[in-house]
C-alpha cells in the first residue's frame, strides 16, 4: 500500500470533493488522484502544479476548505508543523490530513540537510510535536512507504512532554509517539469504520470535561471548550468560556485570540454592537501591534455606519492607525478569526476614505490593492464592484497601466511636436508615445492595428486617432472587442482571423496608401503573431513604425523574438529600442523604424538596443 492508495482510500470513504496537494514534485501522486477538485502547490515552476507558490503564501491567502490534505512539502519539522497547523484551519468537518515521510527508518534518513539519497528529513519531529499538543484530534501513522501519517478532528490522549526529540529514542518509541498502525489495521478501523462526526464530538465533549472537572482553572481546558462550542455553534457558551480563558492565562497571544472570539460570538448573535466593539477595544489593548483587531473595528464600524453619525471617520482613523503601526505579518493566531491579511486594513481605509471625502485617495488605494495584493475572491469582487461605482469606468478592475500624464512633459526622451498638450495616453506601455516621437508628432497619419484590443485601455491607436487626427483600421477576433472599438472609436474594427487574411489584397481594398505610418502586430501566441507577420505585403508597402510583440518572457520556444528579427531585417527595417516590457523583468515587444521614413536626427535619439529587458516608461522617460 502506497501514499496514493491511502489517500484515495479516504477520498472514496467519504465522497471527497476537494484536494489539496503541498509539495506536487513531478506529480506522480498528483496525476493518479481521482477527486472532483484537485489543487496542488508547488513553488518549482517546472512541477505539474496548478498553484506554484510556497505553502506558507498559498495558505494565507487562500481560505478555501478542503475535504482530503496531503502533506509532501518541504521535509523540515518547523515546515511540516506550519502545514499541518494551517492545514488544520481549512480542513472541512470529517475530512482527513496525510502527511508523508513520517517514519524513518535510519537516522541518515532524517538527517538536515539533505546528502543524498532516501530521504524523509524530521517532519517525525513535527508530527510527535502535535500529538503532545492537541487532544483534539486523532492520529496515527500507517506504517508503510516511509510512513503515512492520518490526522482528523476527534480526540486522543496528549503524549507527555518529550524534552529531547532524537533520533535514538525515536527509534525505540516510534510506535508509541506515533501511534503507529499496519495498513491492515487502517483499511478496517480507519476505512471501513462507521463512526460518524457526532460519536466523535460526544466522545471529545466528554474528554474534555472529564479534564474540565479536574483541572477547571487551566486555561488550555477553558480554551479548547470554547473553541468546541464555537464549531457546533453554541456561542452563548462559547463566549463565556473564552472570557474564562482570558481571566486565567497569562499567554498575552491567547488572551488577545479569546477577546476577539468572545467579540465575534455577540456579532453572530447580532445583538450588543457596543458589547462586540469594547471586547475588540480590549483585544487591541492587550496586544496594540497585532492587525487582527484593529482590522475588525474597522470592519465593525463599517458595518454599522447607519446607525453611528461618526463611524465611517472611526473606520478610517482606525484604518489608518494600524497601517502605521501594525505588524505586517505578525505570529499566526490558533484559529481563524476572520481576517484576510493586511490588505483586509486597506481595505477599510480605501473603502471608508471616500465617505470621508478623500475620493481620489480612495480610487488610488482601491487600484493600489487590486494592482499589487493577492485578494481572496471576495475582496478581489468588492474592490472591483467599488472602482466601477466610484470611477463609472467599464475598465474599472483592469490593472492599472503606467499611463502618461501631462505633468510628466519635461521627462519624456523625446519632446515631439504638441507633446505638451498631450493629457494623458492609453497604450500599456508607451506604444503610442513611440511612435509619436518617431514621427515628431505628425499629425493625419495612417495605421494597421493587429490585434486591437479594448477600444482605449490599452489600446496603441487611440491617442493617434483621438489627439492626432490619423485614420487607419483595427483587426480583432474578439467580438465584444470589435464591436466595442465600431461603437466608441471613429475608425472600423473589422471581426476576423487575422492569420485568414490576404494583406496585400485587405489593404489595396481600403485605398491605403503604400506607405503607412504605424504597424502594431499584436496578437497570441508569439507563433500566431510570427506567421502573420509572414503574412505582411513587405514588398509593396513600407511601414514607418512597427511595434512588434513577441512575448519572449512566455514563449516556450524561445525562438520567436529572433525570427521576427531577421525578418524584419531582410526588409530594410532598423530595430530601434529591443525588449520593451511593462515592468522590469517581462520583455514582450521589439520596436522597429524603416530609415527612410524617419529622420535621422530622431532615431539616434531614441535608439537604445542592448539586449537588456527595458521597463517602457524609464526608456520613454530617459531613465534607464
Amino acid at each position: 500500500m502506497k501514499r496514493t492508495d491511502i489517500i484515495q482510500s479516504l477520498i472514496n470513504k467519504i465522497s471527497a470533493e476537494n484536494y489539496l496537494e503541498i509539495g506536487v514534485s513531478a506529480g506522480e501522486n498528483f496525476r493518479d488522484i481521482k477527486c472532483k477538485n484537485k489543487v496542488g502547490v508547488d513553488p518549482e515552476t517546472s512541477t505539474p502544479a496548478t498553484i506554484h507558490t510556497d505553502s506558507d503564501s498559498f495558505f494565507k491567502t487562500d481560505k478555501r476548505t478542503w475535504d482530503i490534505i496531503f502533506i509532501d512539502g518541504l521535509h523540515h519539522a518547523d515546515q511540516v508543523y506550519r502545514d499541518i497547523n494551517n492545514s488544520l484551519k481549512v480542513l472541512s468537518d470529517g475530512g482527513f490530513i496525510v502527511c508523508h515521510d513520517m517514519n524513518p527508518q535510519l537516522e541518515e534518513h532524517q538527517t538536515l540537510p539533505y546528502q543524498g539519497g532516501i530521504w524523509n528529513g524530521d517532519c517525525w519531529k513535527a508530527y510527535v510535536q502535535l500529538r503532545q499538543e492537541r487532544d483534539d484530534l486523532a492520529m496515527c501513522v500507517v506504517d508503510t512507504d516511509y510512513g503515512c501519517g492520518i490526522i482528523t478532528k476527534g480526540y486522543q490522549e496528549k503524549l507527555d512532554k518529550i524534552d529531547d526529540l532524537n533520533f535514538n529514542t525515536f527509534s525505540q518509541k516510534r510506535k508509541e509517539w506515533l501511534n503507529l498502525i499496519s495498513p491492515e489495521t487502517f483499511l478496517s478501523k480507519i476505512v471501513a469504520s462507521n463512526t460518524n462526526k457526532n460519536d466523535y464530538d460526544v466522545k471529545y465533549l466528554t474528554n474534555l470535561l472529564h479534564h474540565y472537572i479536574q483541572h477547571p482553572e487551566d486555561p488550555e481546558i477553558n480554551y479548547l471548550i470554547a473553541m468546541f462550542y464555537w464549531d457546533i455553534g453554541q456561542t452563548a457558551a462559547c463566549m463565556s468560556y473564552c472570557l474564562r480563558t482570558v481571566e486565567r492565562s497569562d499567554s498575552k497571544l491567547l488572551q488577545y485570540e479569546c477577546l476577539i472570539r468572545a467579540a465575534m460570538c455577540y456579532e453572530k448573535q447580532g445583538t450588543r454592537k457596543f458589547t462586540v466593539k469594547g471586547l475588540i477595544q480590549n483585544a487591541m489593548i492587550v496586544m496594540p501591534k497585532r492587525p487582527e483587531a484593529h482590522f475588525l473595528l474597522a470592519r465593525h464600524y463599517e458595518h454599522h455606519n447607519q446607525s453611528d453619525d461618526g463611524a465611517w471617520k472611526d473606520c478610517y482613523q482606525t484604518a489608518c492607525l494600524a497601517e502605521a503601526f501594525c505588524e505586517r505579518d505578525p505570529e499566526p493566531l490558533r484559529t481563524d478569526v476572520d481576517y484576510p491579511g493586511f490588505y483586509g486594513i486597506l481595505f477599510e481605509k480605501a473603502i471608508s476614505s471616500w465617505w470621508c471625502g478623500l475620493c481620489d485617495e480612495s480610487r488610488d488605494l482601491l487600484q493600489d490593492l487590486l494592482d499589487n495584493d493577492d485578494l481572496n475572491d471576495t475582496f478581489k469582487a468588492s474592490v472591483i464592484d467599488n472602482l466601477k461605482r466610484l470611477t463609472k469606468d467599464d475598465n474599472a478592475g483592469l490593472p492599472r497601466l503606467n499611463w502618461y500624464r501631462k505633468r510628466d512633459h519635461k521627462k519624456l526622451r523625446y519632446n515631439f511636436r504638441n507633446s505638451r498638450d498631450i493629457e494623458k495616453n492609453f497604450a500599456e506601455s508607451y506604444q503610442d508615445m513611440f511612435v509619436l516621437s518617431m514621427l515628431n508628432g505628425k499629425k493625419n497619419g495612417t495605421y494597421l492595428e493587429i490585434g486591437a484590443g479594448n477600444s482605449f485601455y490599452g489600446n496603441n491607436t487611440a491617442l493617434l486617432e483621438g489627439n492626432y487626427n490619423w485614420t487607419g483600421v483595427a483587426i480583432d477576433i474578439d467580438e465584444n472587442f470589435v464591436n466595442a472599438h465600431n461603437t466608441e472609436r471613429k475608425h472600423t474594427c473589422v471581426l476576423k482571423d487575422a492569420l485568414k487574411i490576404n494583406y496585400e489584397r485587405f489593404l489595396l481594398g481600403l485605398d491605403m496608401p503604400n506607405d503607412i505610418d504605424y504597424l502594431q502586430l499584436d496578437c497570441d501566441p508569439p507563433e500566431v503573431t510570427y506567421k502573420i507577420l509572414l503574412n505582411i505585403p513587405f514588398e509593396t508597402y513600407r511601414f514607418a513604425v512597427i511595434t512588434y510583440e513577441h512575448d519572449y518572457y512566455c514563449d516556450e520556444t524561445k525562438s520567436f523574438r529572433n525570427k521576427s528579427r531577421k525578418y524584419l531585417e531582410s526588409f530594410g527595417y532598423k530595430l530601434v529600442v529591443d525588449n520593451i516590457s511593462p515592468d522590469d523583468d517581462r520583455p514582450y515587444e521589439d520596436w522597429w523604424i524603416h530609415p527612410d521614413l524617419v529622420h535621422k536626427k530622431i532615431i539616434d535619439k531614441m535608439v537604445c538596443v542592448d539586449g537588456k529587458t527595458k521597463k517602457a516608461e524609464k526608456y520613454m522617460f530617459n531613465s534607464l
